[in-house]
C-alpha cells in the first residue's frame, strides 16, 4: 500500500471547480484511518433493551506522519501546512458552499492517478519531528470520505420500451423519462429505479430534472424515496360505484366522478404497502373537503394525518395533498396480508383522475418549487445537488438561485437492491397534467466510513 496524501483547497470559479493541492513531497509512514463514532438516538420499545431510531456521525480525529523527501525544505513545508490548516478552519467557519479545504488520499495499488478520496478538514496541528525530516499532522475532519462523482444509471418501463435510449442487459440507462401518471401504458411511469452507488454509507443524491414537456413550464416537483419498488397508484375509474368518462389526457384514458371512492387492493410485488406514504389526489377537487381511511373489508383501521392539522384535507384542482398514512393499517402484518381497502370521502361530488401513494421512508420527501415565479421552461433543468448543498435553475447553461425546497436532499443507499424515486410534477398554473413529463438524471459521490 502506497498512500499519496494532500491537503487541498477546492474552489468554484467562473471556470469551474479548481483544486489547489499542497503536496508535502514525502512518504506516508504512519496512518491509521479511523471510523466515525456514531451518536445513536434510542428508544425503549416493544423489544428488549433500547432500540436505535436515528443516528448521526461525529467528526473524526486522527493523525498522520510523513517522511519528507527533502529535509532541507522541512521548515517551508511546515509553514505551508500551518497556513493550509488555518485556512481550513476559517473557511469552515464561513459556511461558504463554493470553497472548502480537504484532506485527500489515494493508493497507487488500487486507485487511478486522478482518483482521490477526500474529507473536509476543519482543524489540525502540525509538528516537525526527528530534526525536521518527519512532519506529524493531527486533525479533525468530516466523518466520511467522498469519492469522485459518478453517474448512477436508472431504469423504468420507459427505458426499456421507448426506443429513445439503449438500456443495458438489466434495463438501466443514463437517464429516464417520468410522467405524472403510472398507468397501463408502459411509457407512463412516475418512478425510477436507481442504481446503488458505491460506498459503505448513504450519500446525498445529485438529481437533474429536465422539463421536456412542450406545452408549458414546470413549477414544482415532489420526490419520494423507498428502499424497494412500490409503484402504488389507484385509478379513479377502478373505484367502486364511480361515474366514468373517457379522455385522452387522463391517466389510463379515463377519470371518474363520485363523492366516495373505494378501492380494494390485493397485496403484490408492486403494491407492497409497507411504510410511510404521502397521498396525493390528481383531479378537480376544489371547493370540497376530503378524508382518507385505510383498513380491511368493512373496517376502517387508520385515518390519514392531514397536512392542515384539521380532520380533513382541502380539495384543489391539480394536486391535492390528501394526507399521510403508515401502512399496513393497524398492527403490522407479515405477508400474506389481507386485501387492503382505501376509502376517499368528500363533501361534494368531484372529478378524480387517480391517487398517488408516494413512499417517504425514513422521512425522505423533497418538495422543490420556484419561489421567484420564473418556473422551468421546456428544455431547461432543475438541479438539486445534495452533496454540495446547492439548488438551482439551469437555464442556458447558467445556474439561477430561484428555487426553494422543503425537506432534506434525497439520500441514496449503497448496496441497495432496487431503491426507487417517485415524482409528482406541477405546471405553471398549478395544474398536474397526467401526461406531463420530465427527464431525470441522477449522480452521486460515493461515501465511505473508512478509506476504500
Amino acid at each position: 500500500m502506497t498512500w499519496h496524501f494532500q491537503i487541498a483547497r477546492v474552489e468554484w470559479t467562473t471556470s469551474g471547480e479548481i483544486v489547489t493541492a499542497l503536496n508535502l513531497s514525502g512518504s506516508v509512514i504512519e496512518y491509521a484511518p479511523q471510523q466515525p463514532r456514531l451518536g445513536l438516538l434510542q428508544t425503549a420499545g416493544a423489544r428488549d433493551g433500547s432500540v436505535p431510531v436515528a443516528h448521526e456521525a461525529r467528526n473524526v480525529t486522527e493523525s498522520i506522519r510523513v517522511q519528507l523527501d527533502d529535509p532541507a525544505s522541512a521548515v517551508t513545508s511546515y509553514h505551508n501546512a500551518a497556513e493550509a490548516i488555518r485556512r481550513a478552519l476559517l473557511w469552515a467557519e464561513g459556511f461558504r458552499l463554493d470553497r472548502r479545504v480537504v484532506v485527500r488520499f489515494r493508493d497507487d495499488n488500487r486507485h487511478d492517478t486522478d482518483e482521490w478520496y477526500e474529507a473536509d478538514l476543519y482543524d489540525a496541528r502540525v509538528a516537525l519531528e526527528q530534526h525536521g525530516s518527519v512532519i506529524r499532522l493531527s486533525w479533525e475532519r468530516a466523518p466520511y470520505w467522498s469519492g469522485p462523482e459518478m453517474l448512477l444509471k436508472v431504469k423504468n418501463n420507459w427505458t426499456q420500451y421507448s426506443g429513445e435510449v439503449t438500456p443495458d442487459e438489466d434495463g438501466y440507462a443514463d437517464y429516464a423519462q417520468v410522467t405524472n401518471c403510472d398507468d397501463d401504458n408502459p411509457l407512463h411511469d412516475n418512478w425510477i429505479i436507481v442504481e446503488a452507488p458505491d460506498g459503505t454509507v448513504e450519500t446525498p443524491a445529485h438529481i437533474r430534472i429536465n422539463n421536456n414537456y412542450d406545452s408549458n413550464r414546470l413549477k414544482a416537483v415532489r420526490i419520494g424515496w423507498s428502499d424497494r419498488p412500490q409503484a402504488f397508484t389507484l385509478e379513479a375509474e377502478d373505484a367502486a360505484g364511480a361515474y366514468i368518462e373517457p379522455g385522452d389526457s387522463y391517466s389510463n384514458l379515463a377519470h371518474a366522478k363520485a363523492t366516495t371512492f373505494k378501492w380494494e387492493i390485493e397485496h403484490s410485488n408492486v403494491r407492497d404497502y409497507v411504510g410511510r406514504f404521502k397521498v396525493f389526489a390528481n383531479g378537480w377537487l376544489a371547493d370540497s373537503t376530503w378524508r382518507l381511511w385505510a383498513g380491511y373489508a368493512l373496517t376502517k383501521k387508520q385515518e390519514a394525518r392531514y397536512p392542515n392539522g384539521m380532520n380533513y384535507a382541502e380539495g384543489a384542482n391539480g394536486w391535492t395533498e390528501i394526507g399521510e398514512l403508515s401502512l399496513p393499517p393497524g398492527p403490522y402484518l407479515a405477508p400474506p396480508r389481507p386485501t387492503l381497502v382505501i376509502w376517499l370521502e368528500g363533501s361534494a361530488e368531484k372529478w378524480l383522475d387517480y391517487l398517488l401513494f408516494m413512499p417517504v421512508q425514513r422521512w425522505q420527501h423533497r418538495y422543490i418549487w420556484f419561489s421567484d415565479g420564473y418556473n422551468c421552461v421546456p428544455g431547461a433543468s432543475i438541479d438539486d445537488d445534495g452533496w454540495r448543498g446547492t439548488l438551482g435553475y439551469d437555464y442556458g447553461g447558467i445556474n439561477y438561485a430561484s428555487l426553494s425546497a422543503y425537506g432534506e436532499p434525497i439520500r441514496l443507499w449503497p448496496q441497495a437492491n432496487e431503491q426507487m424515486l417517485s415524482f409528482a410534477l406541477t405546471s405553471d398554473y398549478d395544474a398536474a397534467e397526467a401526461l406531463r413529463s420530465a427527464l431525470v438524471t441522477v449522480y452521486a459521490r460515493p461515501r465511505y466510513d473508512v478509506l476504500p
